[in-house]
Parts: structure tokens; sequence; C-alpha cells
């Protein structure tokens, strides 16, 4: 009797949290609680509430980028939509709601470091859809707004210098500095390029890249990193 009440106790503050954290309060709370169950869980699952998610997301975003810039051409509002739901976007939104720890997951999937980007991006679709699905397209639109829109990179600074843009990402979603380490240096291994490494440890992404300067090399990691976010960057 006191492990069930302990459980609902539990269960309620565990609601209250994360409706705070997000801005919504659910009106039916198994809608919140199937939007954060993965498959392998139960045949209830949030793949259904992604699907739709998915589509809500498509269109406010692509809403949002007809309006903030009704002067770019089709071809650079895609670029922006794309970078916009690109995953690891998406499962940085996750991380910093939260939602890694909220998620049920199957009893095989417990002991697993790396879970993979695209479950983390599949709840934050599934919230959305279950908000939508729960109080309309009004709260819905709150939540893209201000957790990914809002924390996506501008058009301008899409254009700077790799570094700055990846550094001015991380910033808006509350992360650390990327970090860079010289993973091989010419002048100690006979070898004509600097070999840096570029890491953004809250994502666990690391890309490597060589060139015939550690600035060069820096530069090239970081836009590797940039192409893996789908966003887009100046050539400097």
């Amino acid at each position: 009797m006191k492990l069930r009440l302990y459980d609902a106790i539990l269960g309620i503050f565990r609601h209250w949290r994360l409706q705070t954290r997000i801005g919504y309060r659910f009106k039916d709370l198994t809608r919140l609680d199937e939007a954060l169950t993965h498959a392998s869980v139960d045949r209830v699952n949030n793949e259904r509430f992604e699907f739709l998610g998915d589509s809500v997301l498509e269109l406010i975003v692509s809403e949002y980028l007809f309006r903030q810039y009704p002067d770019i051409d089709e071809g650079t509002l895609t670029q922006l939509k794309i970078m916009s739901v690109n995953n690891v976007h998406l499962q940085s939104v996750a991380l910093n709601l939260g939602l890694d720890e909220q998620l049920f997951i199957g009893k095989g999937l417990y002991n697993v470091e790396n879970r993979g980007v695209k479950m983390y991006a599949d709840v934050v679709e599934a919230l959305i859809g279950a908000i939508y699905i729960d109080g309309g397209l009004r709260p819905a639109r709150k939540f893209i707004d201000k957790y990914v829109i809002q924390t996506l990179p501008t058009l301008e600074e899409t254009q700077m210098h790799p570094k700055t843009a990846l550094q001015n990402w991380v910033s808006k979603q509350g992360m650390e500095y990327p970090e860079y380490d010289v993973v091989q240096d010419p002048q100690r291994s006979g070898g004509m390029n600097w070999h840096v490494k570029c890491t953004i440890k809250r994502l666990a992404i690391t890309r490597t890249a060589a060139a015939r300067s550690r600035k060069a090399a820096e530069t090239e990691a970081a836009r590797q990193i940039l192409d893996s976010l789908g966003i887009m960057a100046n050539g400097a």
C-alpha cells in the first residue's frame, strides 16, 4: 500500500515538473505518458504522436520561415527548414528539457549509453503531437517557437565563420562551448598536416579534420559538426 502511494506521489510530481518545464498543462495526462513511451515498452507508444508531431512541426517552422524571410528563395527556405527539424537539433531540445530522464524505455535499453539521436528527436515530435491533440495548434505553436525556433541560428548567423556559428549555436542550446584538441602536431609527428578534434560533449558529437595549419583544421572540424547539424556556414 505504501509503495503504491509512493509511486502515485512520484507520478504526480513527475507530471508537474515536466509540464512546468514545457509550459503546458495537459487536460489528459495519458497523452503525455503515451508521448514519452518508446516502442520498446509497449504496443501503446509514442509512434502515432510522433507521426502527427512531425507534420505539425514542419507546418509551424515552414510558416515561420516564410514570414520571417520574405525575400529569400525557396531553396534557401528549404535548407533552413531542414536545419530546423534536423534530428541532432531536436535531440538538443530533448536534452535541454530533460526528456531523456522522462522517457519510458524497454529494459533492453537501460544500459545502452548512446540510445541514438533519433530516439530523442522522436520524443520531441511525439510531445508536439500530444500537445496538439490535447490543446490544439496554439499551444503546439508556442512550444515549437520557444524550444525549436528560438534556439535556431538566424540567417545572418549561418553566414558566420564556422567556429563562430558553432559557438553561437551551442550557446543558444545552453551547452558548453566546443572543445578543440590537437590529435596530431606536424612539428612532433614529422607530417605535413595538423589534425584537430572538435567535440560537443553534451551531444557526444566529435569530428576530426586535417589541414596545413591548426586554425584551418579547427575551422574544418567545426564545419563538419555544423554539417551534421544541418547548419549552413560561411566558407571562410
